[in-house]
C-alpha cells in the first residue's frame, strides 16, 4: 500500500510538471505569434537628386538630369513611431537600401517617421554646434533654434495601414560640399 501511494504521488508530480511545461510552451508560442500579428510588408525606395556644384550656369537638361530622382543604394534609414523625429523615442526599425534603392521591412499599422543617419541621434547636431559655434571666414555661426527644428523634422512621414504590401519613396538630396550644413550660411568663394 505504501509503495502504491508513493507511485501515485510520483505520477501526480510528474503529470503536474508535464502540464506546467505544456502551459508554459503554449504561452511562449502564443507570445511569438502575437509579436508578428498584424505586420504589414513595407517597401521603402530611397532615391537621390543632386545640386549643381559647378561654375557657370549649365544647360537646362543638365539641371533636369540632376533633379531627376534615381535609386540610391547603400543608404541607411531609421524609423521611429509618430510624426516627429523625437530622438528620445527608440528607433524601432532601420535598414540599408539595396542595389535598386529598396529597403523591405515589416511594420505594424500606425504612423511612422523616417530619418537619415544625421538625425538618428544628437551626434551630428552636436558636431554642428561645435564646428560652427562662431562665424568663420566662409560660414556663419549655426542657428541653434533652426538646428533643433531641423533635428525634429523627418525626411518622410508615412502611415502603414492593415492590408497588402505598401510602398513609400524618400529622396536624399546631395548638396554641394560648401552647402551641406543645415542652419549655416556659406558666404565664401564659389567655383569659377
Amino acid at each position: 500500500m505504501m509503495q502504491s501511494q508513493h507511485s501515485i504521488g510520483s505520477a501526480t508530480v510528474w503529470l503536474t510538471s508535464v502540464f506546467v511545461a505544456i502551459v508554459l510552451i503554449s504561452a511562449s508560442c502564443q507570445k511569438k505569434v502575437s509579436k508578428t500579428d498584424n505586420m504589414v510588408a513595407v517597401t521603402i525606395t530611397v532615391t537621390q537628386t543632386s545640386s549643381y556644384c559647378g561654375g557657370a550656369a549649365p544647360p537646362d537638361y543638365v539641371l533636369q538630369e540632376l533633379m531627376t530622382p534615381r535609386p540610391l543604394s547603400g543608404h541607411a534609414v531609421f524609423i521611429r513611431e509618430g510624426d516627429d523625429n523625437d530622438i528620445s523615442k527608440p528607433v524601432i526599425a532601420d535598414g540599408v537600401s539595396d542595389a535598386i534603392g529598396q529597403i523591405r521591412l515589416n511594420l505594424r499599422p500606425g504612423n511612422y517617421c523616417l530619418v537619415f543617419g544625421n538625425k538618428k541621434d544628437r551626434g551630428f547636431a552636436d558636431e554642428m554646434i561645435s564646428k560652427f559655434s562662431a562665424p568663420s571666414a566662409s560660414y556663419s555661426a549655426v542657428d541653434r533654434a533652426c538646428l533643433e527644428a531641423w533635428l525634429l523634422t523627418s525626411e518622410l512621414v508615412f502611415e502603414v495601414n492593415q492590408g497588402g504590401p505598401q510602398n513609400f519613396t524618400v529622396n536624399y538630396h546631395s548638396h554641394c560640399s560648401w552647402d551641406q550644413w543645415p542652419c549655416v550660411s556659406y558666404f565664401g568663394p564659389l567655383p569659377p
